[in-house]
Parts: structure tokens; C-alpha cells; sequence
């Protein structure tokens, strides 16, 4: 039984760092762009590390019932990669959805977020 939470605990962290790392870009413009030139984040994070001492910052907004389990790894990715900071936020499900909201309104969504579906429909 402990081996098959083991191989759930790190095939959930297994998603959730391929989930960080393929982040959509808030600047369209600039997404394309980057198109055209051939340039993906993998050469902008090389191109940070060589030139620049600020990492690269990707937010990420996730339910705060999920805490004790993200943390660590955020922490460990970010340990483990100095050119790319993960900044997480915690919201409660109604408070996700307002944020969101805001957030596209505004223009300026997270890189990422994760929120369970409900069965309310509007």
C-alpha cells in the first residue's frame, strides 16, 4: 500500500513540475514573437542565466487545500533550477474564481493555475 501512495505522491509531482514548466506566456505579442525567432524558454532561461542575475518568474495559483502538498515542491524546483522562480499563490475555491476574474479582466492572469471544477452552472 505505501508503495502505491509513493508512486501517486511522485507522479502528481511529475505533473505538476511538467504543468510549471509549460506555462503559457501572458504577452501574445511577445509569444509570437518568440515564434518567429525560433527562441523558447528553454534558450530564455539559458539566455537569463548567462546575462542576467534576476531568474525568470512564473506564478502559479493553486487551492489552499493544496498547500502542504505544492510546497515542497516549488521549493525543491526552485532549488534545483536558479534561473527560474516559481511564485505560488493559495486561494479558496470561491476565492480562486474571483481572482480569476480580476485577473482576466485586468489582463493579468498567472502563468498557470490549477482549480477543481463544481457543479454549479452559470
Amino acid at each position: 500500500m505505501k508503495i502505491k501512495k509513493l508512486t501517486a505522491f511522485f507522479l502528481a509531482a511529475t505533473m505538476l513540475l511538467l504543468t510549471l514548466l509549460s506555462g503559457c506566456s501572458k504577452d501574445r505579442e511577445a509569444a509570437v514573437n518568440d515564434q518567429d525567432t525560433g527562441e523558447t524558454a528553454a534558450t530564455k532561461a539559458e539566455s537569463r542565466e548567462e546575462g542576467s542575475s534576476k531568474p525568470l518568474e512564473v506564478t502559479f495559483w493553486t487551492l489552499s487545500t493544496r498547500q502542504e502538498a505544492v510546497d515542497p515542491i516549488v521549493k525543491a524546483f526552485n532549488t534545483a533550477n536558479n534561473n527560474i522562480k516559481v511564485a505560488v499563490s493559495y486561494y479558496d475555491t470561491d476565492g480562486m474564481k474571483d481572482a480569476c476574474k480580476v485577473a482576466a479582466t485586468a489582463e493579468t492572469l498567472p502563468d498557470m493555475w490549477f482549480h477543481e471544477g463544481d457543479s454549479k452552472r452559470y
